[in-house]
């Protein structure tokens, strides 16, 4: 129990540390809503990773009805490509990449 709470805490300072960079081109506001694959449930407490090139570039928590959102600079998307990495209670990770082909695409 120890251990989660020191991650979670890594995990907002962090997020805070995120937050105050400076951004000179778009910045991409990305919203999230998990559910699980076959029952359709939201899957509430998840963490996502956001990673493009093998780096990380962002990092949204999520609330417990399954929502998250955050704010990513478009400077840092290589090849317009993401990766997701979403962590939920009580569920496996699961690893998603996502091509953008506008600004405004699910």
């Amino acid at each position: 129990m120890i251990k989660k709470i020191y991650i979670l805490l890594l995990l907002l300072v962090f997020q805070l540390n995120l937050a105050q960079e400076n951004c000179e081109s778009k910045i991409y506001s990305i919203k999230f809503y998990v559910v699980e694959k076959t029952t359709r449930h939201n899957i509430g407490g998840l963490f996502i990773e956001i990673l493009s090139g093998n780096e990380s570039i962002g990092f949204a928590s999520g609330d417990f009805e399954g929502y998250a959102k955050t704010i990513v600079c478009a400077e840092k998307i290589k090849n317009d490509t993401i990766t997701l990495k979403v962590f939920g209670m009580g569920s496996v990770q699961k690893t998603v990449a996502h091509k953008i082909t506008s600004d405004t695409s699910y």
